[in-house]
């Protein structure tokens, strides 16, 4: 299918916009590869909301953020749910200025593919204040979309996938700042290889 479509568009002269271009999972090498991600930065319309990445607890998921980072998959993005001392959540690519009617209501889009949970035993952490985690529609579904927490919300522990969690109070004080429809964009900082 991949070859057919890129004869199309070879033919055609036709070049998609990058975020309809369907991305991949993280391949094992990246997961493994995860470990050297420890940081990024969310840029809002009020600041920087810098986040330490859990690579050891959450390595499927750290490698997933990383590679749509650094592919540009979250720039322009909107906040699409801001729920008031709850939590922001983005990464559905439907929020982009210009993206077509998929037909499907906003907050139900993803990267093209799923990534599996990390819950249980092996990823301990906590939805405390600036925890940010996968967001999803049942288990095993989280693609793209993530949600920072404006305060603890322990209903979630074991339910979704815990992969990071804000600096410091100034970064969750720009969470709470954030409202709908607000655009953002994801960097891996430097730090990080």
């Amino acid at each position: 299918m991949k070859s057919t479509l890129l004869f199309i568009v070879l033919l055609t002269g036709f070049s998609f916009p990058r975020f309809l271009i369907a991305a991949e999972a993280p391949t094992a090498a990246e997961i493994a590869a995860a470990k050297e991600f420890t940081h990024a930065t969310i840029r809002t319309t009020h600041g920087d909301i810098h986040v330490t990445l859990f690579p050891k607890t959450a390595p499927i998921s750290v490698a997933n953020f990383v590679n749509l980072a650094r592919a540009g998959f979250y720039d322009g993005l909107a906040f699409h749910r801001v729920a008031p001392g709850f939590v922001i959540q983005g990464g559905d690519p439907a929020t982009r200025a210009g993206a077509p009617d998929s037909g499907m209501p906003i907050g139900s889009g993803g990267a093209g593919y799923r990534i599996s949970p990390e819950i249980g035993d092996a990823n301990p952490e906590k939805h405390t204040a600036g925890t940010l985690a996968m967001a999803d529609s049942g288990l095993g579904t989280a693609s793209s979309q993530f949600y920072l927490t404006m305060a603890a919300a322990p209903h979630l522990d074991g339910r979704y996938t815990v992969f990071g969690r804000v600096v410091g109070p100034e970064d969750l004080q720009i969470i709470r700042q954030v409202q709908a429809s607000e655009r953002f964009s994801v960097i891996i900082d430097p730090k990080s290889p």
